[in-house]
């Protein structure tokens, strides 16, 4: 179930319930499934849209629940301001989305 969803051009946040009987992997997969198919089919773009391969996911404690939704619906204003969490907005180069290699006729 999801609790909170923000983002920005570049990546998106997701605070979500979901039970044990369903894994980060299958999560992630479905939400990048469905908003990779939304974007290429309703919203329709130039370039086909690709999430990048790998994703991050933390637990967190229900004590810290509302800090976190919070910081999650504001991610616009938190990356005007620069008030940004290190942990939460990590990348690495090498998740970023690559073009197929292609094969030279010979």
């Amino acid at each position: 179930m999801p609790l909170a969803i923000g983002g920005v051009a570049d990546h998106v946040h997701l605070l979500v319930r979901f039970t044990a009987t369903v894994t980060i992997a299958q999560l992630v997969g479905e939400a990048k499934g469905a908003s990779s198919h939304a974007m290429n089919h309703a919203i329709c773009c130039a370039i086909p849209f690709r999430w990048q391969g790998g994703y991050g996911a933390f637990t967190l404690s229900s004590r810290s629940q509302s800090n976190v939704r919070a910081y999650v619906l504001n991610q616009r204003s938190h990356h005007t301001m620069n008030t940004l969490v290190a942990t939460l907005e990590q990348t690495h180069e090498d998740d970023s989305p690559t073009p197929s290699p292609r094969r030279r006729a010979s």
